[in-house]
């Protein structure tokens, strides 16, 4: 009975492509969600869907628009990439203009984000076509030689490309890390792009799981002192942070994969010691007095980042008022900073 359902799940998702746990509940109406749950889970480790957030789709459905090496890595760490994902698309603002590169993080990640209007460059094919199913999203393919790996184009024209393009935060999903040798990527042409991503974005993230950790490949695009945020899971190795840290003043947030919250080392001023630093322009703190007391300073390089944190609505306040004498597009009221304003 239960291989017989197994079976039948499988084969409506390889007809449907993807179902939510809602649909699959009114194909199976005795069946309860918990069970619809295992039964995902052994036909993952079967390797013949892949999860995503709220239900599952076929490994039929991604190879439409994959090979079968990114089908693969699309199964392999899917928790982790998932989690990951999920706090990316919570650090992106509404209208925001961002880069994406074509790794396997960064396609959970463009199924995560909501449908808003953003504006989203990518060499990620498979990223794109996830993105075009989202009507409010203006989806950018960049062209250039196809990297069979990832499913991914860069040019030798992409300095180019980017000369009059403008973007605010470049997103990518590292392939591989270490301290010595930074982030790297097995092609050289698309190493050569994403150096190029990374000088021009104003913040960029790195969204990297641990079984990248301790991997090199042939070419450097990034290094741990050039990123803003860090976005890993929870089993990011203890001696690493202390390393990476000494190098990166940085955002970093570990995701658990066990329906924890994702958490951060980073500790913020208490209300009456509150200043405010928006990307590398202070608010809130006279210039003059800014490298005196530049470690009470709050780090917000987006208004993602505001949502994010847990501040009290006294702090909330002071952010709020630093934003909007910026005239900040994103702010029509408060509200839309922080639920944690009245």
């Amino acid at each position: 009975m239960k291989r017989e359902r197994i079976t039948e799940i499988a084969e409506i998702l390889d007809k449907r492509g993807k179902l939510t746990l809602e649909q699959l509940e009114e194909y199976f109406p005795n069946v309860s969600q918990m069970t619809l749950r295992r039964d995902l889970f052994q036909l993952e480790e079967e390797g013949k869907i892949i999860r995503v957030r709220g239900g599952a789709m076929s490994v039929r459905e991604v190879q439409k628009t994959s090979g079968e090496p990114y089908t693969k890595k699309t199964t392999m760490h899917t928790d982790e990439k998932i989690v990951i994902a999920q706090k990316a698309a919570e650090l992106i603002d509404e209208g925001a203009t961002l880069f994406l590169d074509g790794g396997t993080t960064a396609l959970y990640l463009a199924k995560e984000m909501p449908d808003r209007p953003y504006n989203v460059l990518t060499n990620g094919l498979a990223v794109a076509t996830e993105l075009a199913k989202k009507k409010n999203v203006v989806v950018n393919l960049l062209g250039g030689q196809l990297i069979k790996e990832n499913l991914a184009t860069a040019s030798a024209f992409s300095s180019l490309y980017f000369t009059d393009t403008n973007f605010e935060i470049a997103i990518i999903s590292a392939a591989a890390f270490t301290l010595e040798n930074g982030f790297s990527c097995s092609s050289q042409v698309e190493a050569e792009l994403l150096r190029v991503v990374c000088k021009k974005a104003k913040f960029l993230y790195m969204m990297l799981d641990s079984s990248k950790i301790g991997k090199i490949k042939p070419y450097t695009f990034a290094r741990a002192e050039d990123i803003n945020v860090l976005i890993t899971d929870d089993v990011f190795p203890e001696g690493l942070k202390d390393d990476f840290k000494a190098k990166n003043q940085g955002e970093f947030y570990y995701c658990s994969t066990k329906g924890q919250k994702c958490h951060s080392d980073v500790t913020y001023p208490s209300d009456k010691d509150i200043y405010f630093v928006f990307g590398k322009e202070s608010h809130g703190l006279p210039e003059p007095l800014l490298k005196d007391n530049y470690d009470r300073c709050i780090r917000i390089p987006m208004l993602g980042f505001v949502r994010s944190l847990n501040l009290s609505n006294s702090v909330a306040v002071i952010v709020y008022e630093a934003l909007r004498q910026m005239n900040y597009p994103d702010l029509t009221n408060q509200g839309q900073l922080t639920g944690r304003l009245d």
